[in-house]
């Protein structure tokens, strides 16, 4: 996920969503927390559960991810144990796991919802689940996007915005490539702030030629839980 969109999951949201779903039983983490980064997680990640399950391969001649094959081995031993549970909610978009996800609605009988991050997720998995759902949701990006534009301009306001007036098309093309996302989501986002009125255009003529440039309007965006960081 922060390889595709720029961002680390929201795992409030998700734990939102699910227990708006169902009558949550158990919430387990799994993952190869030798990695730095997520490890660094591992304290955001006990406020929702302490089940939390290394998966790191301690073979220094094999650097094969076991994270899958100790995820399925779980969930299959947890469908035998048969205790009641009605519904699995899995977090992937590996088609390794249709196989798992097939066994458990046809021969256990159970509901099985899948989220999978948009633009890596199965579409074999998608079809196996009783339910699936994309993520980051369109909402999520819409954020996301504003919040990158927005750093941009309380970034150059910092600075005095030494390289002259801020527009729209240089706004678009910096905060695209620099955050390594399409010019088209970024335009798409600037279009809405300024139509919500929290970029305001202003006119103006520099040695005769019109130039329409770009203010941001903090206090407004504070005001509206847009902006925590707002003057």
């Amino acid at each position: 996920m922060e390889k595709l969109y720029n961002m680390k999951p929201d795992l409030q949201s998700w734990v939102n969503s699910i227990m708006e779903m169902a009558d949550v039983k158990e919430i387990i983490f799994f993952a190869d927390f030798s990695n730095p980064s997520i490890a660094n997680e591992i304290p955001k990640i006990r406020g929702f559960s302490n089940k939390i399950i290394e998966t790191r391969n301690v073979n220094p001649k094999n650097e094969k991810d076991f994270t899958d094959f100790i995820m399925l081995d779980h969930i299959y031993q947890q469908a035998f144990q048969d205790d009641g549970t009605e519904m699995f909610i899995i977090f992937t978009g590996d088609a390794h796991f249709n196989s798992v996800v097939a066994f458990l609605k046809t021969f256990c009988k159970k509901q099985v919802g899948v989220f999978g991050v948009k633009g890596a997720f199965s579409n074999q998995l998608k079809m196996s689940a009783s339910w699936w759902m994309e993520i980051p949701t369109a909402d999520d990006l819409d954020k996301i996007y504003c919040d990158m534009i927005l750093k941009n301009f309380k970034y150059l306001e910092s600075k005095g915005n030494p390289k002259g007036k801020i527009t729209f098309e240089k706004t678009v093309q910096t905060v695209s490539k620099y955050n390594k996302v399409k010019p088209e989501s970024i335009s798409k986002a600037m279009n809405d702030l300024i139509a919500r009125g929290y970029i305001v255009r202003k006119t103006e003529y520099v040695k005769g030629s019109k130039v329409v440039s770009l203010k941001a309007d903090f206090k407004k965006l504070a005001k509206d839980g847009l902006w925590v960081n707002g003057d």
